[in-house]
């Protein structure tokens, strides 16, 4: 479990707080406590299915960067996550293809995200985390961050994401992306859609669906849907320190 190693038990810990800090920055309208070491650098909106919402923080320590992005929070975000046909993804050559609703988000705030952080401190790891949409926001910055940053070193740690591209866009992924963690609680349904084969009658067509790695599961049954998938149990999983298996 390589990559398990290189990304240590409190700092998977540490960025699931902070995807849940852009859930708080969300319900109170741009502000929330940042973390003790850090600063904030910059809060940021999207829009989801043309609503302007916030939607996460870049943060800077003397040792790292950490950009957060907030999950489903409003009906406009449902309509985003289901929008799963797949689009080519524009930011690195021959990246396959990916959610046209996760994408869409993640356009409107691509070019800001990357201008600033083209500033800051070039020594300095960047972590990208979200939980849920968030986790798959993370994903696609991942990639976009790795390939168009001048060689940065970047780790993406999420947790309950769905999946975003086809096996296209997962292969150009690994080849950038060294230091990838997913956490998926088994119980979560969220990680298992959209479905690795997924048929749109609007587009007549099946479309392809994968996981980026690499995926670390563990079993965490809170009597709901919702409590299954909250961030909350994600963070008492990391808190326990109860690691589970990969796959």
């Amino acid at each position: 479990m390589v990559r398990q190693l290189l990304i240590p038990d409190e700092t998977a810990l540490f960025l699931a707080q902070c995807s849940q800090l852009a859930y708080e920055q969300s319900e109170q309208n741009g502000f929330f406590m940042v973390p003790e070491s850090f600063q904030l650098v910059h809060s940021f909106k999207a829009r989801s299915f043309h609503v302007e919402e916030w939607f996460g923080f870049i943060i800077e320590s003397p040792l790292a960067i950490v950009v957060s992005f907030r999950g489903t929070h409003t009906d406009t975000d449902w309509i985003s996550d289901l929008r799963y046909g797949q689009v080519p993804y524009p930011y690195v050559k021959n990246a396959g293809n990916v959610h046209s609703g996760f994408l869409d988000v993640y356009k409107s705030c691509r070019d800001e995200l990357v201008d600033i952080l083209k500033n800051l401190s070039p020594s300095k790891p960047i972590f990208i985390t979200g939980h849920s949409l968030g986790g798959a926001l993370a994903t696609l910055h991942a990639l976009d961050a790795a390939v168009n940053l001048d060689g940065r070193t970047i780790a993406m740690v999420n947790f309950g994401s769905p999946r975003v591209g086809n096996p296209d866009f997962v292969y150009q992924y690994k080849q950038y992306l060294p230091y990838s963690i997913r956490y998926v609680n088994s119980v979560d349904l969220v990680p298992f859609v959209p479905l690795r084969k997924i048929y749109s009658p609007l587009h007549k067509t099946h479309f392809s669906y994968r996981h980026v790695p690499e995926g670390i599961m563990f079993y965490s049954y809170q009597h709901s849907i919702e409590g299954n998938h909250s961030i909350q149990t994600y963070i008492d999983f990391l808190s326990s320190h109860r690691f589970a298996a990969e796959f």
